[in-house]
Parts: C-alpha cells; sequence; structure tokens
C-alpha cells in the first residue's frame, strides 16, 4: 500500500472559539493601530499650522518693521489668519544720550486662526529703534 489512509479527525483546523478570538485580537491591534495614526495626522496638521502662524507672524511683523507707519495695524491674510500688531515703548535701564533722539518700542505680532477659538494666537516680538520726530 502507497498510501495510508486519512481518517476524518475532529481535531483537525481550528475551532470556532479559536477563529473568534483570533479575530477579536486583530481588531483590538487594528484599532489601535488606526488610533495612533490618526493621532500622529492631527499632531502634523497642528505643527503646520503652527509652522505657518509663525511664518506669518514673522513676516507681518518684518514688513510692519521695515515700511512704518505705512502698513495697517491689523487684518486678514488669506480668509483664514486673523493678525494685528501692538506696539509698546521701552524705556532703557538707564538714560542715555541717544534718548533724545530715538524711542526705542517693542512691536509684537499675533496671528491666529479663523474658527479656532481653543487655538491660542501665536505672536512673535521685535525691539526697534526710531527716530524721534524733530531729532536732528
Amino acid at each position: 500500500m502507497l498510501y495510508k489512509s486519512r481518517r476524518c479527525n475532529s481535531r483537525a483546523g481550528f475551532t470556532l472559539l479559536e477563529c473568534m478570538v483570533a479575530f477579536a485580537a486583530a481588531s483590538i491591534i487594528l484599532v489601535v493601530s488606526i488610533s495612533v495614526i490618526v493621532e500622529g495626522l492631527s499632531k502634523q496638521a497642528a505643527g503646520e499650522r503652527e509652522v505657518l502662524a509663525l511664518a506669518l507672524a514673522r513676516a507681518l511683523l518684518d514688513e510692519y518693521v521695515h515700511t512704518y507707519p505705512l502698513m495697517a495695524s491689523s487684518g486678514v491674510y488669506s480668509e483664514k489668519w486673523a493678525w494685528y500688531i501692538e506696539e509698546k515703548r521701552v524705556r532703557g535701564l538707564r538714560e542715555t544720550m541717544l534718548d533724545e533722539r530715538f524711542e526705542f518700542v517693542e512691536v509684537t505680532s499675533f496671528v491666529s486662526l479663523f474658527g479656532s477659538p481653543g487655538e491660542t494666537a501665536f505672536s512673535l516680538s521685535a525691539v526697534v529703534a526710531r527716530a524721534q520726530a524733530g531729532a536732528n
């Protein structure tokens, strides 16, 4: 006899319970993987928004400093970003002769995304020296 006879063994293969346990384990792994991917994508999107906001704040700050007093102090960019600029006079720690000719101003640009009430505004500041009016 070349072939052994095969008997039908009831233990061959997986039982229904084993298949259900394997399916449940695979489902749990899949759900955890998807949640990790979604969290990573949301953090990436938040990082991209932060980079864009800071780049816009930097561009607005530079433009305001170099074109003062011609530029507006608030506005909307690309129908998504609201921005405004504040100025605050800075007094030195000690008085010098230059105080008669220059004033030092801290210029801060604030940028926030429309429709994101929970998101904070991004800001950048720079201190600039301006010639005082009437100074020779």
